[in-house]
């Protein structure tokens, strides 16, 4: 399973490819944004060449946890993206990222593809759970595969 994780922004889109059978995230790229509107043909040929099966979006909490004019920006991306393509939609605690990809001495463009990586390994580290759906309790909307049995193959009893 193909996930791609969304480091949004205003102005630019990082992008990378998260794998987790092999529990890897790769920077992938940036796109451009006009006041977080995407290139839709730029986001329509990755989507096309990488086939992802969910996407995951960075959440940019404010340092107390709570959410932030940003975070519902994120979010409206992550419906749009949900509606768009028609694949389930993870959030992420993004707190942080670009300041740790450039800390990692990526570029000034090549850090919102790194802060994007840093994003899928935060979900990748979460054992691929992630922050509840707008308006939900913490418990519901945060398995990447509701429905799926338990990974100690209980079955769940």
């Amino acid at each position: 399973m193909t996930v791609l994780a969304f480091d949004f922004g205003l102005k630019h889109i990082g992008i990378a490819t998260v794998e987790p059978r092999v529990g890897t995230a790769n920077g992938l790229t940036r796109i451009r944004a006009n006041d977080g509107q995407p290139q839709w043909d730029a986001l329509d040929r990755v989507f096309s060449e990488w086939r992802p099966e969910r996407a995951v979006v960075g959440l940019p909490l404010n340092m107390d946890g709570t959410e932030s004019d940003m975070s519902a920006a994120a979010r409206r991306f992550g419906r749009r993206l949900a509606a768009h393509y028609a694949i389930p939609v993870e959030y992420a605690d993004e707190r942080l990222s670009t300041f740790e990809a450039e800390t990692e001495g990526a570029t000034k463009e090549a850090s919102h593809a790194a802060a994007a990586r840093i994003i899928g390994e935060t979900w990748l580290g979460s054992g691929g759970y992630s922050l509840p759906a707008e308006g939900s309790s913490p418990a519901e909307g945060s398995s990447p595969a509701e429905g799926s049995p338990p990974a100690d193959g209980s079955g769940g009893t």
